[in-house]
């Protein structure tokens, strides 16, 4: 992948704003009563857990430290930056971040979908559980996502006991592992690429889908330029 689309996605995913009303794990609605709607940005100065219950919605969220969402939480942004770790874990909701930067490593597990047009990430990608993200691909509402991992000598597991991925996942610069899967259906439809090798074994398995590619053409990710009419091999940056 050239480095000029690396950045372009980057600079993509890095839409929430460093500036606005501050809050912090004090502020009301991360206590009973559970849940908050914010209006305009957000900024947080420190870490931020979100657990238990209740809806979060925001517009521009930014967390310096790390951000944990867990529990029957659901949370709404429409752009997402979190300059230490991203874990999200617990029951079934659907979470909805916008374009996400990351800076350190990523980590969803449990009984979720996620509904995360782009996200990019400086360390680490873990999914594992049941997690369902991106739409179907392929319908009016495909909703696929781009998942890409932007720092060096980094890992993209992908451990899967019932979900989905339908989009693409990119390690820039290491390996993709898929340990397991269902078994009776694809992992992964879409595009899968690594600079690193890509492992799979147990039931798992990948399916190419120009038609998910093609869908991409109307979000905020541009894969024809990585996948103009063929597979491209991945370089490192």
């Amino acid at each position: 992948m050239p480095g000029d689309v690396v950045q372009s996605l980057v600079s993509a995913s890095q839409l929430a704003q460093n500036g606005g009303t501050e809050i912090s794990q004090s502020s009301p609605g991360f206590s009973w009563p559970y849940g908050c709607n914010y209006t305009s940005p957000v900024v947080v100065r420190g870490n931020l857990s979100i657990s238990s219950e209740g809806t979060y919605n925001f517009t521009s969220l930014w967390v310096d430290g790390n951000l944990s969402v867990s529990g029957s939480t659901r949370v709404n942004c429409t752009a997402l930056r979190v300059g230490g770790n991203l874990t999200v874990s617990g029951g079934v909701q659907t979470q909805a971040f916008g374009p996400t930067w990351v800076g350190g490593n990523v980590v969803f597990a449990g009984n979720q979908r996620f509904d995360v047009p782009l996200l990019v990430a400086e360390g680490n990608i873990t999914l594992s559980g049941t997690q369902y993200v991106g739409g179907d691909g392929v319908g009016s509402n495909p909703k696929p996502a781009m998942f890409l991992c932007v720092g060096q000598n980094k890992t993209v597991t992908y451990n899967q006991g019932g979900g989905q991925f339908v989009g693409v996942v990119a390690n820039m610069g290491g390996p993709f592992t898929m340990p397991g899967g269902r078994g009776d259906r694809r992992d992964v439809v879409g595009a899968v690429f690594a600079a690193g090798s890509v492992t799979l074994s147990g039931n798992t398995g990948i399916a190419y889908d120009p038609t998910v590619i093609n869908n991409f053409a109307g979000s905020v990710t541009t894969t024809a330029k990585i996948v103009p009419d063929t597979w491209q091999e991945l370089q490192p940056l």
